[in-house]
């Protein structure tokens, strides 16, 4: 019953964006009004924070006092700066809403020094109740200004800090930190309460003389990439991580699975074991088993995708495949299948851990009638003009990348589309992305397949396909990126910004080149939503005078921007321009 309510909500939200919806807004509204408050809360909870306030702040008051009530999950990623400034103010005006943050998201990643303006506005003891913070992609002055903020949030559980300047945060106290994401190592002495660690990259010695060392109560710890391992005869000194029950590696590479013990021989209690993307050299299957048996008595999940080399035999493979068709491995339901590729053999726990796939790579699938087998993944990269006859689906792909494999340009075709629409699932994907060296046989045939993409919200592609869709009008496209192989040197190679307008008429984000400053301009001053422009822009004679006269319109409109001079291909020289409006 809750989902119907939300979806009423959306519904009043969506007709409260169109202008020309007043009748049908007031009706909904109506029905709104009827539901109690618990109901109501409820349902505001599932909302983005900065989109309920301005759909239901103000509109009467018992609305307002009850948004003002919920806890608030604050999230800044991707905003256009004004809206970015005008929440800011409503914050600064509002020490309700502020006491009810609970959580706060900010990022550098398109929207272009965020996090500086808004640590420049605000303090964190102005929100009591903050309990989570994240930072996506921050940089030196922002861990100066964090090194003297942190400590002032003395319920803080939750801490997310992608940097490479982490050295300047180590000293700080957080004592009820529970949660902590980082890019790499810190000094992790003052953060004994820990329970869950994510890190990005860490060494193997890291794992044994600082992680378990330190976080005596860890019960989750996932590492993305570990950076090397130690030698067998290095003995490391750790303490034991008996609490530790869910232990991720993404992406590690050993000689043999027997380097993992002096890892495992510290977490008696694993329960959940996942090895998403991992090389092992020479892979003995009955070796493993004992590894499990001896150290691990207690794990029920694990999740693998191993990758050796089998010298181009594939008898070897079948033989380590044929090896995990045991009841130790079937009893714990760890089923496996293969692909092969000339040297090398992928075997996976299905469905397969991983979350992103090179079809272009592994093409060669040894399957077990399990459909479902391709599950995780999230990102595809692909040629669609292979013909070999493939046999995956991949069912929830988010990210679609059309590669071309051959040196020589290549012809996209119908046949190529038919082959996609039999191995993937388009309801799901956001992102577009067509390489270099294709062209387009029938534009008409990809437009129709564009319109089978109803969550397509960006695009990256190359001029020359781009100059293939000047008849493709698509308004969900809100991210459009430009990819060229080289700078392109002519009026030639340089799609005209005139005709992006009527292709993508919500465009929010550009990124690529631009022929000049005037090109730059009409995108700000002709396209609505634009919010973010990344670009390089060629030096021109009278590239100064325009520099100031875009320096003017930026001011004016309260933009963040950086222009630096930059070098482009051929010694030439040009301009790099980020803008955040």
């Amino acid at each position: 019953m809750t989902n119907l309510y939300v979806h009423v909500i959306i519904g009043f939200i969506d007709k409260k964006r169109k202008k020309n919806m007043t009748t049908c807004r007031h009706q909904t509204m109506m029905k709104l009004e009827l539901l109690p408050n618990e109901v109501l809360c409820l349902c505001f909870e599932f909302f983005d924070v900065i989109e309920l306030f301005n759909a239901f702040d103000g509109l009467n008051q018992r609305f307002s006092r009850l948004i003002r009530q919920i806890p608030l999950y604050l999230n800044f990623k991707f905003v256009r700066k004004s809206i970015f400034d005008e929440f800011c103010a409503r914050l600064s005006s509002d020490d309700q809403i502020r006491n009810q943050i609970y959580s706060l998201k900010l990022s550098n990643s398109r929207t272009f020094k965020e996090i500086e303006l808004f640590l420049s506005k605000f303090t964190f003891d102005q929100f009591p109740r903050l309990q989570s913070l994240e930072f996506d992609t921050i940089n030196e002055k922002n861990v100066e200004q964090l090194n003297t903020m942190l400590p002032s949030v003395p319920e803080l559980h939750r801490l997310c800090l992608l940097t490479n300047e982490l050295y300047l945060l180590e000293n700080i106290p957080l004592s009820k930190l529970k949660v902590l994401y980082i890019d790499s190592m810190v000094n992790l002495c003052n953060l004994s309460s820990i329970t869950h660690l994510s890190i990005r990259r860490c060494t193997f010695t890291d794992i044994g003389t600082d992680i378990f060392r330190y976080l005596p109560v860890l019960k989750y710890l996932r590492i993305e990439h570990i950076l090397h391992f130690n030698h067998e005869n290095e003995h490391i000194h750790s303490s034991t991580a008996i609490h530790l029950k869910c232990l991720i590696f993404d992406d590690v590479f050993v000689e043999n699975f027997e380097q993992l013990i002096q890892i495992f021989c510290h977490t008696p209690n694993l329960t959940n074991l996942t090895i998403a993307h991992g090389f092992i050299k020479q892979m003995h299957v009955d070796k493993m088993q004992e590894i499990i048996e001896s150290f691990l008595p207690l794990l029920k999940v694990f999740k693998f995708n191993f990758l050796t080399d089998i010298s181009n035999r594939q008898e070897i493979g079948i033989r380590l495949f044929d090896s995990f068709q045991t009841d130790f491995w079937h009893q714990y339901q760890w089923f496996t299948e293969y692909v092969i590729h000339n040297n090398y053999i992928y075997i996976y726990t299905i469905p397969n851990p991983i979350d992103k796939y090179n079809i272009s790579l592994f093409r060669d699938r040894y399957a077990t009638n399990h459909i479902n087998a391709f599950d995780n993944v999230r990102s595809l990269k692909i040629d669609p003009g292979q013909n070999d006859a493939y046999e995956f689906y991949f069912a929830h792909i988010e990210e679609l990348q059309l590669v071309n494999d051959d040196i020589e340009m290549r012809v996209l075709r119908n046949s190529d589309i038919e082959r996609l629409k039999s191995m993937v699932n388009f309801a799901h994907i956001k992102h577009l992305q067509i390489h270099e060296i294709f062209s387009i046989e029938n534009p008409s045939d990809w437009i129709e397949l564009f319109h089978k993409m109803p969550k397509l919200c960006e695009l990256t592609v190359t001029p020359n396909i781009l100059r293939s869709f000047l008849e493709y009008s698509n308004d969900q496209i809100r991210i459009l990126n430009i990819k060229y192989k080289c700078m392109p040197s002519t009026i030639v190679d340089h799609v005209e910004t005139s005709k992006l307008r009527p292709m993508f008429s919500n465009l929010e984000t550009y990124t690529g080149w631009l022929n000049s400053i005037d090109d730059l301009i009409y995108l700000m001053k002709n396209f609505a939503n634009i919010s973010m422009i990344y670009a390089d822009i060629p030096l021109k004679q009278d590239t100064k005078t325009k520099i100031k006269q875009l320096e003017r319109q930026l001011n004016e409109s309260n933009a963040t921007y950086h222009i630096e001079i930059i070098e482009l291909n051929y010694n030439d020289c040009g301009i790099n321009v980020r803008i955040w409006f």
